[in-house]
């Protein structure tokens, strides 16, 4: 039997900065999002942190009020079409140090921690991956979100493995302990992450007012 490699997507939270953006503050570590950090470079991040995370749909709802998007629900319909598609071809790419069968991590599962940047013109950038990604949870979203987040992947990672065993179909409409992730890359659908970025209708490039929250 051929060996199984699937991705999956979790839309994640959005995480923001306690200070505006000012290229000319000086102390540039006030822009840097990472949680730790921000609590050792902001005195009153304590009463601040609640409104460092979001969830997508509230990026969505934020977008939708202030900002005169290519079309509506942007983040929603768009954005993540554009990370999954990303994410996809990375995980194509790297399939052979990720997938690799002569390591401890064989016929296993992990959950990898991406970091994604939107700039004011809707432009998505990759800016890394995080093999050990933080579990904290400082905030109600962060408490809320990634108890649920590792009980679906444990889930849906045990579904995928029987269904792959058996020679059942592994896609998002047949996975009945998927709800929050999407599949965006499959071994058995190479061109999948391809798909999904033809499904993004918009490819003009919004110019406005910088992004602040």
């Amino acid at each position: 039997m051929s060996t199984g490699y699937f991705t999956f997507l979790h839309p994640g939270f959005l995480r923001l900065c306690t200070a505006p953006y000012n290229p000319d503050h000086p102390d540039l570590a006030v822009h840097l999002t990472n949680q730790s950090v921000q609590a050792k470079h902001t005195p009153d991040f304590g009463q601040l942190k609640e409104v460092t995370t979001w969830y997508p749909d509230e990026l969505n709802e934020y977008l939708n009020r202030r900002h005169r998007l290519p079309r509506k629900d942007w983040a929603r319909d768009e954005l993540y079409l554009k990370v999954g598609a990303i994410l996809g071809y990375v995980s194509a790419v790297f399939r052979p140090k990720l997938d690799d069968r002569t390591s401890s991590l064989s016929n296993s599962f992990r959950i990898m921690g991406v970091d994604f940047l939107v700039d004011e013109q809707l432009r998505v950038y990759l800016l890394e991956f995080n093999s050990h990604p933080s579990w904290s949870r400082q905030t109600s979203v962060l408490n809320q979100l990634k108890p649920s987040l590792w009980l679906e992947a444990a889930c849906l990672t045990s579904e995928t493995l029987l269904r792959f065993q058996r020679r059942l179909p592994v896609r998002d409409a047949e996975l009945v302990t998927r709800h929050n992730f999407r599949l965006i890359y499959s071994s058995e659908e190479p061109l999948l992450a391809k798909k999904m970025l033809q499904k993004c209708t918009s490819s003009q490039r919004y110019k406005g007012e910088q992004v602040t929250a």
